[in-house]
């Protein structure tokens, strides 16, 4: 067999794998990671290796069922889990903070959230959030995540095919276009990361020593980052506890502005029933002195 005929052959197979468990693929992927699996499953749809929409239930079920679980452990194990695996709690005050001020947008929208997907539900658990809220609002988040990630590299692969049909060595424009995203993403990441270490360093106060180990400084930052984060919710803690006693005083000055023309119309009837007895013992002796010179 040529060396052409090997490639086409395993291309073939490659294509005949992905078409019978391209779907448990999907599955597992998104049950332990994220969309990267659910853009190129899209990507090759357009090829009709995989049809979209089951890739899109296959994505839904996957993402489903890994925050089910995860918004389970939180229930009972969520501060071990947090303890046992650092890489999760670098996150957890910035989700914190999220979850306190935007509860039902962050549970619909946590998968859109770069660095949040495995903390949330493991918080959102801690916080006490109900088995069925969560599920309802997971259910709408998953589908919603499912069907823009697998539909966007869907029609991705129908514009990129339509454009370079034509152009030799297609794929490797492809990976090499994938590659430049990539880089673009892992940029942009990093240098919002860099803008928000600096604007923690400037609320906390903390000044790093010039000399340290790139690990060292590296958890300094996160320190200094969950600091801020942990610094913001005792503000908004304190914002919503003055605004709490604030309402509840209102009703007591309600209460009491009411009452004042009440006692001001008790005191006035008072003093008029007190100048109509006055006047009644005033008359009285008058009467009886009259009555007593008649009587003469």
């Amino acid at each position: 067999m040529t060396r052409k005929g090997v490639c086409v052959s395993d291309f073939a197979v490659m294509q005949d794998l992905l078409h019978q468990y391209g779907y448990l693929i999907i599955l597992g992927w998104t049950f332990l990671e994220g969309e990267t699996i659910v853009i190129v499953a899209g990507f090759l749809a357009q090829k009709g290796i995989l049809n979209p929409w089951l890739i899109a239930l296959s994505a839904f079920a996957g993402s489903l069922c890994s925050d089910q679980l995860m918004f389970t452990l939180g229930k009972h194990k969520g501060q071990g889990i947090l303890r046992r695996f650092p890489s999760l709690d670098k996150n957890s005050a910035k989700a914190r903070r999220m979850l306190l001020k935007y509860e039902t947008p962050l549970i619909l929208g946590f998968r859109f959230v770069y660095g949040m997907r495995n903390v949330t539900p493991i918080l959102l658990g801690i916080s006490g959030v109900s088995h069925l809220k969560f599920l309802l609002l997971n259910i709408i988040g998953a589908g919603v995540w499912a069907l823009v990630f697998s539909f966007g590299g869907y029609y991705f692969g129908h514009i990129f095919t339509k454009y370079t049909h034509n152009l030799a060595n297609a794929e490797l424009w492809l990976i090499g276009f994938i590659l430049l995203v990539v880089a673009a993403v892992f940029a942009v990441r990093r240098a919002r990361h860099r803008r928000e270490v600096h604007h923690a360093l400037k609320v906390t106060g903390v000044k790093l020593p010039p000399k340290m180990s790139r690990k060292e400084r590296k958890a300094a930052e996160q320190a200094a980052v969950d600091a801020m984060y942990e610094k913001e919710i005792k503000a908004d803690a304190a914002m919503r506890e003055k605004s709490g006693e604030a309402d509840a005083s209102t009703p007591e000055k309600t209460v009491k502005a009411d009452a004042a023309p009440q006692e001001k119309t008790g005191a006035s009837d008072a003093a008029i029933d007190k100048s109509i007895d006055a006047k009644a013992d005033s008359t009285m002796p008058e009467k009886a002195d009259g009555h007593d010179n008649h009587n003469q």
